[in-house]
């Protein structure tokens, strides 16, 4: 096992910066996520760690080696690819093995690495069939059994669950846990899929456009987004931001926009004080909307127009409009609404987020 240190790591092909100065410190024994949006630069950074693409500017350490002109095979890291990349003539016990044989270990130690493998995974009684008699879970094992075989100081995962059907991926996001638990190795895992960047992650890290917008734990990256890019990407639905301007009332705090007008909790002044007068965007989380009788103050909820209902047994996902804003609220599954309803919605005020309407970052 190893650290993992990316020290002002940049990428560019040509005048594009695909990768631009990003830092990263991975613990020894992490399971690390890279997530973001498809050209968010995350495959890239991977694949530098990896010695698969040349770094432009920065340094990688793995361990206390600096890596950046080793080769591949040199840096002690096993690759999981999204396509697994298995060779189809082959049979599970020899794509196991084939990495061991190009190292020349015994054969004695390569049917015990193989076996012991196997038997982690669940695979012992696949090893004589051919990728083509596999199932795509059997063959998404078969490609970790050859990067865990190898007993790396950190495995690299490439998106490896997105060929999966939705229930296989579950199945296979447990046992990739249960397996990081077990072997306790530096991991380093792309995905595009936030469920499985919060599912899976220790840390994880939030990319866009080349560029680390924040790293934390899941549960922080969710409560305590750094940008307005974190909180609409992170959670689904994604969070709801309105326009509005914090203004002081007879010594209170307020936030007014469009239909509303929120008296900040007292808990939340002094952190928003020295912003008086700035316009903001307020978030709010859909299930932070709930369902308020008309007859309350107006000024208090959001008044919307519902376009969508999506009902999915254990919620009811409502999409309308208010004003020339989108909102997205859950509610219980046994709400009572129809699209084209006009309904009241009412936030939990403790729990609105505030982000600069010019430069996206959160405040307080």
């Amino acid at each position: 096992m190893a650290q993992v240190l990316v020290r002002n790591v940049s990428k560019h092909f040509g005048s594009l910066g695909a990768v631009n100065n990003v830092t990263l410190e991975i613990q020894d024994g992490e399971f690390f996520v890279l997530v973001g949006p498809s050209g968010s630069g995350k495959t890239t950074l991977l694949r530098m760690i990896a010695g698969l693409e040349e770094i432009t500017e920065g340094e990688i350490l793995i361990g206390e080696r600096l890596v950046n002109d080793l080769p591949p095979a040199e840096r002690d890291v096993a690759m999981v690819f999204q396509n697994y990349a298995l060779y189809p003539h082959m049979s599970a016990y020899e794509n196991i093995a084939y990495s061991l044989k190009l190292r020349r270990l015994s054969k004695k130690e390569i049917e015990r690495r193989v076996q012991s493998t196997a038997q982690l995974l669940g695979i012992k009684d696949k090893l004589k069939k051919r990728p083509k008699e596999l199932s795509g879970g059997e063959r998404q094992r078969v490609a970790l059994g050859r990067a865990i075989v190898r007993e790396p100081q950190v495995f690299l995962y490439d998106e490896p669950l997105s060929n999966l059907d939705a229930r296989l991926r579950v199945h296979m996001r447990a046992e990739l846990q249960a397996l990081q638990r077990r072997l306790k190795t530096t991991t380093v895992y792309v995905t595009h899929d936030q469920v499985e960047a919060m599912t899976l992650g220790h840390r994880v890290a939030v990319m866009h456009e080349g560029q680390v917008q924040q790293v934390d734990t899941p549960q922080n990256l969710y409560a305590k987004p750094a940008n307005t890019f974190v909180a609409t990407f992170i959670g689904s639905p994604p969070m709801n931001l309105l326009p509005g301007k914090l203004q002081e009332q007879e010594g209170r705090l307020y936030v007014v926009g469009e239909g509303f007008d929120w008296e900040i909790d007292s808990a939340r002044v002094s952190q928003l004080h020295a912003h008086i007068g700035r316009s903001v965007l307020v978030g709010l989380r859909p299930e932070d909307l709930l369902l308020s009788d008309k007859a309350s103050n107006h000024r208090s909820s959001l008044n919307i127009q519902i376009r969508v209902l999506e009902r999915l047994g254990d919620m009811v996902i409502v999409y309308g409009d208010h004003g020339e804003c989108e909102l997205t609220a859950k509610l219980s599954p046994h709400t009572s609404v129809e699209v084209d309803q006009s309904v009241w919605l009412e936030p939990r005020i403790e729990r609105l987020h505030f982000f600069d309407a010019i430069n996206g970052q959160a405040l307080g």
